[in-house]
């Protein structure tokens, strides 16, 4: 998680004690807003390894036709495709920062197939590509640059399995290694999280024998509704829209690089 709960607690005024009922609130609208803010970055920002993802791919970042992000209120509208050229020196991965190439497979007779990546298909860093970094240990603008020739521009010819995203200190913003401060994407998480939190408690307080969850089903006659307690539910039921100070802390960390495409 990008936020822990200790730290969603401390933002409420509930680490000291807290209530079932606010127990439940917490748990049911932390990972969809989780969710939603690692949608709206375009990557998953905590540090992982992503293995065998397949290039290059067709980029479905809502753009319109001049390549400019498109919305209408809170709400992106997908009106077009950003593409990029058909071959270039330079592969978008898809998370950010990159901290690492751990293995890179080039085969244009792959067909997208993870088992036709051999490791006489294997790359080797410095010979026939290298990592843009910005320091040692951090690629911001995650491209792998190839030498020699072009990257293929046949889909999924290549096949990368990558270390990415921000270590816990970092999201923290207490990093003193590489001095990267990706502490806004917790507090913007922390905020949209605090503020559903205190929305449903406001309704709670208009509704008497309130339940924590969406409602999940009801029947008229004798009066009888019960609620949903999963995550799923209660993400299709907000339609979490992010607010608009919380879009404004994550703009510097979204993602908006081009994988190549056929």
């Amino acid at each position: 998680m990008i936020a822990d709960v200790a730290e969603i607690r401390a933002a409420l005024g509930l680490t000291s004690s807290i209530t079932d009922a606010e127990r439940g609130i917490l748990q049911l609208v932390h990972a969809p807003i989780e969710a939603s803010i690692k949608s709206h970055l375009g990557y998953d920002p905590e540090q992982g390894t992503h293995t065998d993802e397949l290039y290059p791919a067709v980029d479905e970042t809502p753009v319109d036709s001049s390549g400019r992000w498109i919305k209408q209120g809170s709400q992106s509208i997908l009106v077009g495709t950003r593409r990029a050229h058909a071959s270039s020196d330079a592969l978008q991965l898809r998370h950010l920062p990159v901290r690492s190439i751990t293995t890179l497979h080039e085969n244009t007779a792959a067909h997208g197939d993870p088992a036709n990546f051999t490791s006489a298909t294997q790359l080797t860093a410095g010979t026939h590509f290298y990592l843009d970094i910005d320091q040692a240990g951090i690629s911001r603008s995650g491209q792998v640059v190839r030498i020699g020739p072009s990257w293929p521009s046949v889909r999924h010819s290549v096949m990368v399995t990558c270390v990415a995203g921000y270590s816990a200190r970092e999201l923290a913003g207490q990093d003193t290694q590489f001095f990267v401060n990706a502490g806004p994407i917790k507090a913007a998480t922390i905020l949209q999280i605090v503020k559903e939190f205190k929305q449903i408690v406001l309704q709670q307080k208009g509704n008497a024998g309130f339940t924590a969850g969406p409602l999940a089903s009801e029947r008229l006659g004798d009066y009888a509704y019960s609620t949903g307690g999963n995550s799923a539910m209660l993400s299709a039921g907000m339609g979490i829209n992010l607010m608009p100070e919380v879009e404004n802390m994550l703009a510097p960390y979204r993602h908006f690089g081009l994988s190549l495409v056929a």
